[in-house]
């Protein structure tokens, strides 16, 4: 049995908390044991008192803001130990760096910490790593390209990242699947059940978007959402009777309970496919600090044979078709599956 520790960026994002969980699964799944490296000291205990500090000062109505929050946060094993720990890279057979945008240079929170440098080579491997961008800042460029050849196994997620590593002098790496499409849809399914929030709204609409919103998409979304006489949950929405209630074991919930999706989101994307939801993804504009936020999704819908659910300008919206062939998307997922399955069995001597 390996001893695996999963090192991931750490943040309040439905995507990056599921992504981390379902790599953790899926890496269980395969007979090792895994554990999640906390991003700064006692983690753990920090996370204990928040959630009984909240709970007892909250006890009257049994609810505060990020409690489904916490509650999946308990889903993650997390290590007793962080990454300056000189002790720690004997802890571990293998250090997985991924998945999410791990070695994005325009985030503060990538480091060294991301390319594992406290580790040794054989003991390093990225899954699903992302970029976030299409091009590095030369000033990292190098420094890039020392690190990531250090690495015993390397794969991942958007053809861009593959570009990228490729331009930096490095073998060509494997672009496999986002740890959530590792997990099948009945292993979401029974998260989705363990949402904490009824949502008592038979029919209805999914809308999530993460980038600055449009005036003429949202006039179409809501005028599709009136002809389908569907109701509306706008997950980001400020006003939504569902704030702060909705953490990722309700989101997974609410993709999988909903009739329709409308997103700018990869993750959005990804749980309409797995629970086989019409959709339609939008595109994200740019934002200063994040990128274009677009060559995730380009593999993803590109990957799938679903370029088609993609909206770049409103000329689009009349003409665009949510459905989508659900047994050839499935036949590509199975295949990709076991591809991204085979690499981690590989990059693990398994």
């Amino acid at each position: 049995m390996n001893k695996v520790a999963i090192v991931t960026i750490i943040s309040k994002n439905y995507g990056n908390r599921l992504q981390n969980f379902a790599l953790q699964e899926a890496l269980i799944n395969l007979g090792n044991q895994v554990k999640t490296i906390p991003a700064y000291p006692y983690h753990i205990i920090r996370h204990k008192i928040k959630y009984f500090a909240k709970k007892a000062l909250n006890a009257l109505n049994g609810q505060y803001p990020d409690v489904v929050w916490d509650e999946f946060d308990k889903k993650i094993k997390w290590g007793k130990a962080i990454i300056s720990d000189k002790r720690i890279a004997d802890k571990y057979d293998y250090f997985i760096a991924g998945s999410d945008q791990i070695w994005n240079p325009l985030f503060d929170c990538n480091s060294d910490r991301e390319l594992l440098t406290f580790a040794e080579n054989q003991k390093k491997i990225a899954y699903a790593a992302s970029f976030g961008v299409d091009k590095l800042p030369s000033e990292i460029i190098k420094h890039y390209h020392n690190e990531i050849l250090t690495f015993k196994a390397v794969s991942v997620r958007e053809f861009s990242a593959a570009n990228i590593i490729e331009q930096l002098g490095c073998d060509r790496p494997v672009v496999v699947l986002d740890p959530t499409m590792l997990l099948n849809d009945e292993q979401w399914i029974k998260i989705a059940k363990q949402s904490k929030v009824k949502f008592n709204k038979k029919h209805y609409a999914v809308v999530y978007f993460l980038g600055k919103r449009n005036k003429d998409y949202d006039e179409y979304i809501l005028r599709k959402i009136k002809d389908n006489k569907l109701e509306l949950i706008d997950i980001m929405s400020p006003s939504s009777e569902f704030k702060n209630r909705i953490g990722p074991a309700e989101f997974v919930s609410l993709l999988y309970n909903c009739d329709f999706v409308f997103t700018d989101s990869f993750h959005g994307t990804v749980f309409s496919i797995l629970f086989h939801k019409p959709f339609i993804v939008f595109e994200r504009p740019y934002e200063d600090g994040y990128g274009k936020m677009t060559s995730r999704l380009d593999t993803l819908l590109s990957t799938f044979k679903l370029d088609n659910h993609r909206v770049f300008d409103q000329s689009q919206l009349e003409s665009i078709d949510a459905e989508w062939n659900i047994h050839d998307v499935n036949n590509i997922l199975n295949r990709k599956r076991e591809e991204s399955i085979s690499f981690i069995k590989k990059a693990l001597d398994i």
